[in-house]
């Protein structure tokens, strides 16, 4: 069944992802992807998130995105531009695609030396609190993507991120709040409209060097508190800088000149 599919590492500000493409038909099964992702989380553990994708017709493909434990996400951002720069392995001149996820059908680019996904428009941000450790209470943003994230702000004595993994983990594993998991984005406010975004993904359970959806949450909900004005906001991540971008309503993520 092996021979049916080509597994491409591939990596978008250090996040590490694997596009598997096939073309088999009938297609497989959920339950058979699923068990194929977690084999190849087996024999390749610094992959963050396996997509499949599969051509629909010319230039436009459909993805699943599925952890190396086996849980179904509905969209990845770095995971939109780590297909595009997949397919232009085989395919050079390629300079945009359509992907179908389940939060939607989503654009890529190469253009101008960058990649650009759009990301699309949020659908609410919600105030919340999260609870810590010890009882006390963090100031979050729950913020709908269609990939769902927790934005907090980090500020003051607020524990570092090591830390407050230890409740992000706690939050995916009980499920009462979050049944599907939760994506949570430990933010700090610089200055010239950037910030800092750490992220603990709800699909491997651990922090990731970057994630794409998460930027454009933090975006979002700094944008909606008036902390940032500006359409265009510089993300800092442990895996690189890139950028945010808003026009109108809806949020595209564009990496830096290659």
């Amino acid at each position: 069944m092996k021979n049916n599919f080509l597994l491409d590492i591939q990596e978008t500000h250090q996040n590490v992802l694997g596009i598997i493409e096939y073309s088999i038909e009938p297609d497989f099964s959920l339950s058979e992807k699923i068990n194929f992702t977690k084999d190849f989380g087996r024999e390749n553990q610094s992959v963050d998130d396996f997509i499949w994708i599969k051509k629909i017709k010319e230039a436009e493909y459909a993805m699943d995105l599925i952890s190396p434990l086996g849980k179904i996400g509905s969209m990845c951002g770095n995971g939109l531009i780590s297909i595009l720069k997949s397919l232009r392995k085989k395919e050079f001149e390629l300079r945009e695609i359509t992907v179908r996820s389940l939060a939607g059908t989503k654009k890529v680019f190469f253009r101008n030396g960058k990649y650009e996904a759009v990301i699309g428009s949020v659908n609410g941000i919600q105030y919340l609190e999260i609870e810590g450790g010890s009882g006390e209470l963090f100031r979050a943003h729950f913020v709908d993507l269609g990939e769902p994230h927790i934005v907090i702000e980090k500020k003051g004595s607020m524990p570092s991120f090591l830390e407050m993994e230890k409740i992000f983990l706690r939050y995916n594993q009980e499920g009462k709040i979050f049944p599907s998991g939760i994506n949570f984005n430990l933010v700090t406010l610089k200055r010239n409209n950037t910030l800092e975004v750490e992220t603990f993904e709800r699909g491997c359970l651990r922090k990731t060097k970057a994630c794409g959806t998460g930027s454009v949450s933090a975006a979002a909900v700094f944008q909606s508190l008036g902390k940032i004005e500006s359409e265009r906001v510089n993300i800092q991540t442990e895996g690189g800088n890139f950028q945010v971008m808003k026009v109108g309503a809806v949020y595209s993520i564009i990496t830096k000149k290659i």
